[in-house]
């Protein structure tokens, strides 16, 4: 398959997708015929913070990543595994492991080039996976933009935006959607950055505006993760959301029963009215037509961290298969059935090779609940 044929490939997807939309113009699938996804990081600067050259390090801050450590021959192994596993679709979170061409200064060193972009995706389409890209524009998860990241909100922010989207587009050879991340815009997750800038109210809305806009010229449509701008105000989420947005819900954690995941819940998030409602969310974003991928992983447990200094494994904590299945089944139980796209799992981990036990765990314990559930694949 070469560019063109794979071009006109995307282009006749995205016809069979705009004839799948429901009447709210959401994403509908028949039944049974899901998406069966992993977020695969290629480059890991999504936390952290920017440290320009000549800047000092503060040892009590946390600073992104000065180069890119994806291991390709396991990216290729993981690859492989996935389309035995059955998986269809694959989520690549870009975070400055690739070279936009439009802005080298961004580049860190060991990333993918444009072209081996365009022929990684290529090669993942053989196989029967499609690939889309994640830009997280999240303000605390934006390191992979460099000094850009700290122009937040401002013309120069949004040239660089507008060029990196197209970037990616191009490589991608254009993606149905892209995934724009925009999860945990708040101190809480950006305390320990060198620089904290956290928009709020309209000028959120505003930005967000602006990538759905920017994603519309492309052709694409975008995916993200709701949690944090649907429980501020939902009205006001119902009203800035296209129903063409992809809802990408997480929820993980060591529970196997709905008490149990409850009353986890209610401690984690605390009593705060929106977010004791954070578990609902997926029953009523359904319900106002907007399409459902379940977002769940194997990287939150419970254990010793001394015994266990570095990433766990499903053999070190058991329960990540059921808390998964379960996870699973209770989302899409709860979901309204023509707007339960698929599900992704997201382990959370570089592509290295000290990961590579934790990341097939978490492949498998997905693609098992998969089959459960009986989605075959889109």
């Amino acid at each position: 398959m070469d560019r063109r044929d794979f071009i006109k490939g995307a282009a006749a997807a995205a016809t069979v997708v705009a004839a799948m939309r429901g009447e709210a113009g959401s994403f509908t699938v028949p039944k049974g015929e899901k998406i069966r996804s992993a977020l695969l990081h290629l480059g890991m600067n999504m936390w952290g913070g920017y440290r320009a050259p000549g800047e000092a390090v503060d040892k009590d801050l946390k600073y992104g990543k000065e180069k890119c450590t994806t291991d390709r021959e396991l990216w290729r192994k993981l690859t492989a595994h996935m389309q035995k596993r059955r998986f269809n679709h694959v989520v690549i979170d870009l975070g400055g492991g690739v070279v936009f061409q439009s802005h080298p200064e961004i580049t860190l060193p060991g990333s993918f080039t444009p072209q081996e972009m365009r022929d990684e995706v290529k090669r993942l389409a053989s196989m029967g996976i499609e690939a889309i890209p994640k830009i997280n524009f999240s303000a605390c998860h934006d390191a992979w933009l460099g000094i850009y990241g700290r122009m937040l909100s401002t013309p120069k922010y949004y040239e660089v935006v507008r060029d990196v989207i197209a970037d990616a587009c191009e490589m991608f050879g254009g993606p149905r959607y892209v995934h724009i991340g925009l999860d945990e815009e708040n101190l809480v997750h950006s305390e320990k950055n060198p620089m904290t800038i956290i928009r709020r109210g309209e000028l959120w809305w505003h930005d967000f505006d602006f990538y759905v806009k920017t994603l519309e010229k492309h052709g694409a449509q975008p995916m993200f993760f709701p949690t944090s701008s649907w429980g501020k105000d939902q009205e006001i989420f119902y009203r800035r959301v296209p129903k063409t947005a992809i809802m990408n819900v997480g929820f993980y954690g060591s529970f196997t029963t709905r008490e149990e995941f409850m009353e986890k819940y209610a401690k984690r998030t605390g009593p705060t009215k929106y977010k004791r409602r954070v578990p609902y969310m997926f029953k009523e974003l359904s319900e106002r037509g907007y399409g459902i991928v379940t977002c769940v992983s194997n990287w939150v447990y419970t254990g010793d961290k001394k015994k266990y200094p570095t990433i766990p494994t499903g053999k070190d904590f058991p329960r990540d298969r059921e808390s998964i299945a379960w996870a699973q089944r209770y989302i899409s139980s709860e979901t309204v059935p023509e707007f339960m796209l698929g599900g992704m799992v997201a382990p959370w981990a570089s592509v290295v090779r000290a990961h590579e036990d934790f990341w097939i765990d978490g492949l498998n314990n997905f693609a098992d609940s998969c089959e459960e559930l009986g989605w075959v694949g889109a």
